[in-house]
């Protein structure tokens, strides 16, 4: 709820309210109400576990129209080399979080198609993006 009032700020002070649409709620837990066009998640799921995060796509895809998109925008590990900043990062997450870390990509897309998603694909480093078919 803190966030969402953040953001409603925000949206508001960019003129977005009639556009961008907040609501409070735990992904985790539940999908939101709604179909959307596309799902923003920046720097969302290195604070869960990986159990968490396969639900939490999962509900997103439930919400997405067909031809709708999933951004997910944050750091992640490259699947060839560990950028060594990156690395001491996850650190901070495995600390700070209860099962936070930071993931492979290669995890990511592998969440990404077990929700439903395809044509996975990167579009920079800690950049993903996926399609619901």
């Amino acid at each position: 709820p803190n966030v969402a009032v953040l953001a409603r700020q925000i949206v508001g002070e960019e003129g977005m309210g009639e556009r961008v649409q907040i609501q409070a709620g735990n992904i985790v837990e539940r999908a939101p109400e709604g179909v959307y066009d596309a799902a923003l998640c920046k720097a969302y799921f290195q604070v869960l576990a990986p159990e968490q995060v396969v639900v939490a796509m999962l509900h997103i895809y439930q919400v997405l129209r067909p031809g709708g998109w999933i951004l997910v925008v944050g750091d992640m590990l490259d699947d060839i080399a560990d950028p060594a900043d990156l690395a001491c990062f996850s650190l901070f997450f495995l600390n700070a979080y209860k099962s936070g870390r930071l993931f492979y990509q290669r995890e990511y897309s592998t969440w990404l198609e077990a929700a439903g998603f395809v044509a996975v694909e990167r579009l920079q480093q800690g950049v993903l993006k996926a399609e619901r078919p």
